[in-house]
Order: structure tokens, then C-alpha cells, then sequence
């Protein structure tokens, strides 16, 4: 049986090429899992504790059954435009602060509020020309990671469409 520095010294050397070179649709996949899983978390966050909020707000909240982003996000009724505006200033503060996939995490949940006041209030929360809030929204939409937040998509269309 031959060594491995052997077999290794036999082998085609386009075959040693193909065994070394990384898949990168894989690890893509992975990392789109991933940063979909902080989103998810992120969503999942209590909204009250994120964004401090007084005693009068928690409960003005809790009335509306809006415990967390996701619930602000989905709420039935609209949600408070100033809810939706402390979680795009908590998004863009962390924006400065963090790198990476929480970066990516937190400029969609940025554009969400932004989409959301646009959705359910026809109100623009934003000072972002026209052509900047439509290019975020798209960005945010082209994310195949934000299907695990589903509904995401349609809403960004559906701000996209009022602005």
C-alpha cells in the first residue's frame, strides 16, 4: 500500500486542486443560517428592555401585546409610531457600534421600522432621500437570510410601494 506522500505525488494534480478548493455555496448557506438565527433572535428580543423604555411605554405596550420586535413588527393594529422610531434609533446607534453579521442584523431591523411606519402609518420616520430608503429596502429584501423572519420580504415590497 502506498504512502500518503506517494499516493499524493501520483495524483492528478487538477484533482489535488479540486479536493482543496473550498465550496463556497456551502458556506455561504451556513453563514446565511446564521445571521439568520441572530435576526431571529434579535426579533425574538424583549423590546421594552432593548430600548429602556419608561414604565408608561411598557405598559402602553403591553397593552397592544407587543412584547417584542417581531410582535411590533406583526402587531394587528398599528403599532405606536414612537416605538417604531426608538427601534430605528437603537438600530442605528448600534449600526456605529458593531460589525459584522450583527451589523447586517441591525440595519434590517433599522429599515424594518422605517418599513413599518411606511406600511402601517404612511409616515415617514426617516431622512434618507427617496432613491436611499428604496435601495435599503431592497437590500434588506435581496437577503435570503431574512426568510427567517417570514413576511419580512412582502413588507419591504409593500414600504417600497407607499414611498
Amino acid at each position: 500500500m502506498a504512502t500518503h506522500a506517494e499516493s499524493t505525488a501520483r495524483s492528478d494534480p487538477k484533482t489535488l486542486v479540486r479536493m482543496l478548493e473550498i465550496d463556497d455555496s456551502t458556506q455561504r448557506e451556513w453563514r446565511d443560517a446564521e445571521v439568520g438565527a441572530m435576526l431571529k433572535h434579535q426579533l425574538a428580543a424583549p423590546i421594552a428592555t432593548e430600548l429602556k423604555l419608561t414604565p408608561a411605554r411598557r405598559d402602553e405596550l403591553a397593552k397592544l401585546k407587543i412584547t417584542t420586535f417581531a410582535d411590533l413588527i406583526d402587531a394587528p393594529t398599528a403599532p405606536p409610531l414612537w416605538a417604531l422610531e426608538e427601534t430605528k434609533q437603537f438600530a442605528k446607534l448600534n449600526l456605529g457600534q458593531i460589525e459584522g453579521p450583527l451589523r447586517q442584523v441591525a440595519t434590517v431591523l433599522y429599515y424594518t421600522a422605517i418599513a413599518v411606519a411606511l406600511a402601517r402609518h404612511q409616515k415617514r420616520i426617516t431622512d434618507l432621500n427617496a432613491d436611499q430608503l428604496k435601495s435599503g429596502l431592497a437590500w434588506v429584501k435581496g437577503q435570503a437570510w431574512i426568510a427567517a423572519a417570514p413576511g419580512l420580504g412582502e413588507l419591504m415590497t409593500r414600504a417600497a410601494a407607499v414611498e
